[in-house]
């Protein structure tokens, strides 16, 4: 079954209009800036698929991306859930007048690291895409000391790029949601011993539609996540 959600115009993202086409500044993505005490902006987007594949470049381009954390596998159940936008070790890719080729890849029990080079006008940058592979689409993971693991090595990493991090799964609500959730929850759990569930998913719904998309996961996965924080 395909799920179209709609974003809300304040928030979503606004790519750099393409020179013959004023009306190309759209793409299915929106920033998230709730986040405990600091203010984080996040971008986020439902896992890019051949129709808006260069899109999804060329927002990784045009807001300068810090890094990329990506939640979903390329098939799940045998559906491919999202396109590989990167290519493989020492390849390189070209998305209209962005070329992208892949400098190093680190593959660990529940997530993979690469390091990502884009190049648009022989202008440089150099990205990291975060990529855990643990999570069933409308599931829990099934070690989710490993998720915590993962969030806290994504945030302890270092970003040469000013921009913000971009995070996607397949739909962009349901796991993209609750890594946010997370984030977010782990802090306020650091400072006050306590979470507020309700408060932050409400917070996120107000900047996305549906965000946590399935109750039960989520209520499964949150009572997990206060074991360990």
């Amino acid at each position: 079954m395909n799920l179209t959600f709609f974003i809300v115009d304040d928030t979503r993202v606004k790519l750099e209009p393409l020179e013959d086409d004023p009306n190309s500044d759209y793409i299915n993505a929106c920033y998230i800036t709730v986040s405990y005490r600091l203010m984080s902006l996040y971008y986020h987007i439902p896992g890019p698929i051949e129709v808006n594949l260069e899109e999804f470049i060329r927002m990784i381009w045009d807001v300068d991306a810090s890094k990329i954390v990506m939640l979903t596998n390329l098939f799940e159940n045998a559906i491919e859930k999202c396109k590989q936008y990167w290519p493989n070790i020492g390849k390189t890719q070209q998305y209209g007048q962005i070329n992208m080729k892949l400098i190093k890849e680190e593959v660990y029990a529940h997530f993979t690291i690469r390091e990502i080079q884009i190049t648009k006008n022989s202008n440089s940058r150099i990205f990291r895409q975060y990529h855990y592979t643990s999570w069933p689409d409308k599931g829990v993971p099934s070690d989710i000391a490993s998720l915590v693991e993962f969030r806290n090595k994504v945030n302890k990493s270092s970003s040469k790029r000013p921009g913000p991090m971009i995070v996607h799964c397949s739909a962009g609500i349901g796991r993209t949601g609750t890594y946010l959730a997370l984030d977010y929850l782990i802090q306020q759990a650091q400072a006050e011993n306590s979470v507020d569930i309700f408060s932050c998913v409400s917070q996120m719904r107000q900047e996305r539609v549906n965000m946590v998309q399935t109750v039960v996961s989520s209520e499964i996965y949150m009572e997990n996540m206060r074991k360990i924080i």
